[in-house]
């Protein structure tokens, strides 16, 4: 038996990751914007970002590049990354 997820498509990710940016970080859709800093406009901290990973990981059954995840500024570098990760 696999465990692997299916792939998202881009609207899928875009909707899922949203939602575990207004769990983590309490915050209200319309705040997330593809150039919203995960930190100064989104009010996220080191460990907001850990968990934020984490989620992420946990949800779309990857393991994120550690070194790509220190360089994340806005919400479309993460999702970027997580585009990239997964392949699509």
């Amino acid at each position: 038996m696999s465990t692997t997820k299916a792939k998202p498509s881009e609207s899928e990710l875009v909707a899922r990751f949203n939602s575990i940016l207004i769990e983590q970080l309490g915050i209200d859709e319309n705040a997330i914007t593809p150039d919203a800093n995960i930190e100064t406009d989104l009010g996220a901290d080191e460990l907001d970002l850990v968990e934020l990973t984490m989620m992420a990981e946990e949800e779309f059954g990857i393991v994120l590049d550690e070194d790509k995840v220190d360089k994340i500024k806005t919400v479309d570098h993460f999702r970027t990354l997580l585009k990239s990760t997964i392949g699509i």
